[in-house]
């Protein structure tokens, strides 16, 4: 019975070491905390995972997502030349692949709304 109750207050004090405010103050750089982006990328990997690549053939969202990480990069690529900012919202490659697959359109207007955000571009 004695060693039950060392080893539980053993564990206990290791417990306790472990609690944020005991922890030294540099082990910081191991627990940061997430940036202030953080929330906003988890809520845009949801609707990618439940919008997109759940509600849809995987060959159809791979390539809804492949487009709009075209127009992405395009735009990062090349932020000065108005085309790229500017998508033809009645173009065959747009509706096919971003209007069509379920999740894919919300996705995009999502994450065009972020102003920090690469997508951040009119649609005409």
């Amino acid at each position: 019975m004695a060693t039950t109750a060392v080893r539980r207050a053993q564990l206990a004090a290791a417990a306790e070491r472990r609690l944020p405010a005991n922890r030294p103050a540099a082990a910081g750089a191991l627990y940061k905390n997430h940036d202030e982006g953080h929330v906003r990328r988890q809520q845009l990997r949801k609707m990618i995972d439940k919008g997109i690549l759940e509600s849809n053939s995987l060959p159809l969202a791979l390539k809804a997502l492949e487009t709009m990480k075209r127009y992405a990069e395009n735009i990062v690529k090349y932020p000065e030349e108005e085309k790229y900012r500017k998508i033809k919202r009645s173009g065959s490659t747009f509706m096919a692949n971003v209007v069509q697959p379920k999740g894919a359109l919300d996705f995009f207007i999502e994450a065009r709304t972020q102003s920090t955000s690469p997508f951040f571009f009119a649609c005409n």
